[in-house]
Order: C-alpha cells, then structure tokens, then sequence
C-alpha cells in the first residue's frame, strides 16, 4: 500500500491484519466484479476471444512496472512445462468466462462460477495426494446442489449457454490444483508472469480467428477491463497474504451482489431469487471446505510435543 498518501498510509497500518485483508479482497472482488460488466459491454462489439486477448495484453502492461520492480530473477523456474499447462487452461477458461458473461445474465453466471473451489476439492487427492474426509465432500455434494438450484432442471427452460460456466469452473478448480503444485517450488511472481507469457499468444491466436478492429471508444474499454484484472489480481493477492483462507474467502463472494448491482443498473438485468439461494448454498459449502482446510493445515504445522 505503498502508493497510499502518507495520512491514509498511517490509518493503513493502525487498522488489523484481519480488517486489512478484508478490505483488500472485497476491493478485488469490485474490479472483478467491475471487470465482469464491462466484458459485457465490450461484447456487444468484440467476439469473446478478442475481449480475452485484449484483458491479457492490457493486463500485462499494468502488471510490467509490478514485475520489473519484484525482479525477473524470482520468475526462475524449472517446472516449465506445468506453467505452460496452467497458463493454457487459464486463458481457455478466461475465454469460457467472457464467452459465458456475454450470453448470461452476469450475476447468474458470476453464481454458477462459485464451484470453482469445489471441483478443486474433488480434484485434490488425484492431483495433490490430499485426503478428502467425509465432511469435506459432503458439503461439496451439498455445493453442487446448490448449482442444481441454479440450473434449475425440470422447472423451467435450461439454458445450455450455462454449462459454459460450469466446464470453465471445472478448468478453474484444475489451475487452482496446478497453482498449489506450482506454489510449493516457485514463487508468486513466476506463477503470475509465466500466466501472462501464455495467455497472450494463446490468446491472440484465437482473437483472430474472429478478428475485427475496436473502435477508439472500445479500445478504452478494453484498456479498463485490463486495468481491472490487474488490479483484482494484485489486491485478492495481497489480502489472502494478509489473513487466514477460512476467513477471507468469505468476501469472495460479496461478488454476487456487485454483479447483481451492475447488472441491473447497465443491462437491465434482473436476479431471481433462486440463483440468490443457489449461491448462498454454493457460498457456505465452499466457506466450510475452506474452514476445514485450514484446521486440517493448523493441526499439520503445529509442532509435535516431545515423546509423541
């Protein structure tokens, strides 16, 4: 918070850990959230590939002065290739996303997206060795109910753009598996810059397939989507650095609300009340994972007393 004047730098660091962080990600959540509404916008020019390609490279020129202040020598790596898997579904899902929010109501799609963490739940013993207890992957089953509430089979018309959201959380819940391999060997600063060095060309290949020049007016809105994501990523960074994932990732989902918001004031777009009880179902499923995880890491680095 460096950039902060020197009177709110002060208030800054008066106030606790825990309030810091939850500063931090719900102001993440809104340029996300604010990142989501203006894809929508910029969809009604732009086919969803070229919006990916431009949020990547914008993004990368927010995020150059970041990397160059940190230092390229911490983007060392010798796990190459899995970067390179990570970065390929991260820029497929990013694209699914844009697709999804272009064709969705984006609150609905910002509720079915919360899964993401339960299919990196499910994903867990296969891809990490972790052990999944009954508890964990009942209140899974119980998340993905919730999504059932959303979709809500059988009692009205199934919108099948939906299962876009639904394969690309599946493709999320995947790289946060690969995010946690890779973070056990390379640092935050590799992780985010070999991200951007794939989801750029990957990118820019698909946009042109459907290329067409932006006008000026959505090149600007481009350049905000790109700010946006920078600055979503850099702020939920730094607030999940600052408190315990069981607590913060309770304001992960203040997103609904902020979706929900701009959805009707920009697009005229209502929320039903099913997708509001749908993603409280998703919320506290993934909330209480997030609580047993952390209970589980506490116990697992608590030193053993002697003769144990």
């Amino acid at each position: 918070m460096a950039l902060l004047p020197a009177p709110a730098h002060r208030l800054w660091h008066r106030l606790s850990r825990p309030t810091q962080a939850a500063l931090l990600v719900t102001s993440g959540v809104f340029f996300f959230a604010l990142m989501t509404g203006l894809a929508r916008h910029a969809s009604s020019e732009l086919h969803p590939f070229q919006v990916t390609f431009f949020r990547a490279i914008f993004g990368a020129l927010f995020l150059a002065p970041w990397l160059i202040r940190a230092g390229l020598s911490r983007a060392r790596t010798k796990r190459l290739p899995l970067h390179l898997l990570r970065g390929a579904i991260g820029a497929t899902a990013m694209i699914l996303w844009f697709t999804a929010v272009s064709l969705l109501p984006i609150a609905e799609a910002t509720a079915l997206s919360f899964t993401a963490p339960l299919y990196a739940t499910l994903l867990a013993p296969f891809m990490l060795g972790e052990r999944v207890g009954i508890r964990r992957l009942g209140a899974t089953l119980v998340g993905f109910a919730g999504a059932l509430v959303i979709l809500r089979p059988g009692l009205s018309a199934f919108d099948p753009n939906a299962l876009i959201v639904v394969v690309g959380a599946a493709l999320v819940g995947i790289e946060i598996m690969l995010i946690k391999k890779l973070a056990r060997t390379d640092s935050p600063d590799a992780i985010v810059l070999y991200l951007v060095l794939v989801m750029i060309p990957v990118s820019f290949v698909m946009a042109l397939t459907q290329w067409q020049w932006p006008s000026w007016s959505m090149l600007g809105v481009t350049l905000a989507i790109g700010f946006c994501a920078t600055s979503a990523h850099q702020l939920m960074t730094r607030g999940f650095a600052r408190g315990d994932a069981s607590f913060v990732v309770m304001f992960h989902y203040t997103m609904l609300p902020m979706t929900a918001v701009i959805g009707w004031f920009a697009f005229g777009q209502a929320t039903d009340l099913l997708t509001w009880v749908g993603a409280a179902i998703i919320a506290l499923a993934a909330i209480y994972i997030a609580r047993r995880e952390s209970r589980a890491a506490t116990v697992a680095r608590k030193p053993q007393a002697a003769g144990e």
